[in-house]
């Protein structure tokens, strides 16, 4: 059995080494299946790309770049539009990024990179979502179809990372945006916490969180050892920076702040006495975002805020599950009584965002360990207060300072900050100015422009030194 998996892996590497000599030496590809979901992530995978281009202009250097992704077709079936064109006009759209060159596009099959999915695994998630799914991106990326000789994967797949470097024997460069698994996760199973990643079955019943417990720690262990095959892993925040280095074992780990489109938000910005009483949350209808607390404390809230507030929730959904989820957030306010003060917006465009956070009094955000936040970072510049989680990336990269908005925790302190960021809007405008002023100058060093410059002179060692 040995022998024939050895056998099987230095066929692989053969096939992998001969199909990437379809490519130059100097030949960057970004692995990132989901390119047009115009999500942070995805603004991560084209300012990177843009920077490159613009320092290859800069340096006289010709390359190809080529990005592995999903196919966006037009929705108008009779469009002359190509897939290709399609997608740079998505991101052109989301992010004003139009690319100085072509680059190729490499369209995953979608029987692939549903293994991607942790929806495809109902159970043992976390370990099948890793190593098969990777296994599956491997397989579609270096054997059925060539791979670049350097790769820059922007999602976070970790068992590409050792099949790309030892198999294909290619240069890899890692952003990762969150750890799969952290310490936090496996304290909050031995403690018998109920979380969104902690079902109540297992939380009650002592054998079984014994038996996660080990699980979380085996998984942990494997995961440490993918760490130590990209060249370089570029982290998001602190939060994700500290557990990468205690749980993935990276050789080079280097801090890098997610871009974020700070003019476009600033320039939606009002004055407090244009503003209105609306509390926006924006985010993706998924578990880990916690609604429920925000209906929770706006409901505690609601006898000391203004006759006119409101709860405004903005959000993504993807799926079935997403569209469950916002009709519970519709049932659970009506419990509460306050479903006329709540709203919900489903797959509000990047334009109706940047309208609501412009003239709303509050930007709320209630994930716990939040690995970053960017959504904070478009509360600053639009101009609202931020009223975030106290963890994570929000605690302590973006709301560093109580001088940049409120942290919260539970329902009643949540309910609290809210009040007091609405009376200070009416009755202390000056102040609610002072923090505009302070979030205004604090989300510079999170632009665009703060990011390429960055990203391009910790990668340059290894993409220019082909």
């Amino acid at each position: 059995m040995l022998t024939f998996t050895v056998l099987v892996l230095a066929t692989l590497a053969l096939l992998c080494h001969h199909r990437k000599r379809a490519y130059a030496r100097n030949t960057v590809g970004f692995l990132h299946a989901a390119a047009g979901a115009g999500g942070g992530g995805e603004r991560v995978l084209w300012v990177a790309l843009d920077g490159l281009q613009h320092a290859d202009a800069a340096k006289g250097v010709k390359r190809q770049y080529v990005v592995f992704t999903n196919e966006y077709k037009p929705e108008d079936r009779l469009s002359a539009e190509s897939s290709d064109q399609h997608l740079l006009s998505l991101v052109e759209k989301q992010f004003s990024i139009r690319l100085l060159r072509p680059v190729r596009f490499i369209y995953l099959r979608p029987a692939v990179t549903r293994w991607l999915s942790g929806d495809a695994y109902p159970r043992l998630t976390l370990l099948l979502q890793t190593f098969w799914g990777g296994a599956a991106l491997f397989y579609e990326v270096a054997i059925a179809n060539a791979v670049t000789p350097i790769v820059l994967e922007t999602v976070g797949v970790p068992f590409v990372y050792p099949l790309l470097r030892l198999l294909a024997g290619c240069t890899v460069i890692s952003y990762t945006h969150y750890p799969i698994v952290s310490s936090a996760m496996t304290q909050r199973v031995r403690i018998g916490e109920v979380s969104h990643t902690n079902a109540p079955t297992v939380a009650r019943n002592p054998m079984l969180r014994c038996a996660k417990v080990v699980y979380y720690e085996v998984f942990s262990l494997l995961y440490r050892c993918m760490g130590f095959f990209p060249n370089v892993v570029l982290t998001n925040s602190s939060w994700t920076q500290n557990h990468a280095q205690s749980i993935f074992w990276p050789r080079t780990c280097i801090r890098l702040y997610p871009p974020c489109d700070v003019a476009g938000f600033a320039a939606e910005s009002q004055p407090p006495a244009l503003r209105n009483n609306r509390i926006v949350s924006v985010g993706q209808f998924r578990p880990e975002k916690n609604h429920m607390l925000q209906l929770v404390a706006f409901h505690a809230a609601m006898p000391r805020l203004p006759m006119d507030a409101k709860l405004v929730m903005i959000g993504g959904v993807r799926n079935a599950d997403d569209r469950k989820r916002v009709e519970q957030l519709h049932a659970r306010a009506k419990e509460l009584g306050i479903e006329k003060q709540v709203e919900v917006l489903m797959n509000a465009t990047v334009a109706e965002v940047r309208a609501e956070l412009g003239k709303c009094v509050i930007g709320l955000h209630t994930m716990r360990d939040e690995h970053f936040g960017i959504v904070l970072l478009e509360y600053l510049a639009a101009g609202c207060i931020p009223l975030g989680h106290r963890s994570g990336g929000v605690e302590l990269d973006i709301l560093n300072s109580p001088d940049l908005g409120f942290l919260a925790v539970t329902a009643e302190e949540y309910a609290a900050a809210m009040v007091e960021i609405c009376e200070m809007r009416l009755r202390d405008p000056e102040r609610y100015v002072q923090f505009q002023k302070r979030g205004s100058e604090h989300v510079k060093s999170f632009d665009d422009s703060s990011f390429r410059t960055r990203f391009v002179e910790l990668v340059s060692e290894y993409v220019y030194a082909c």
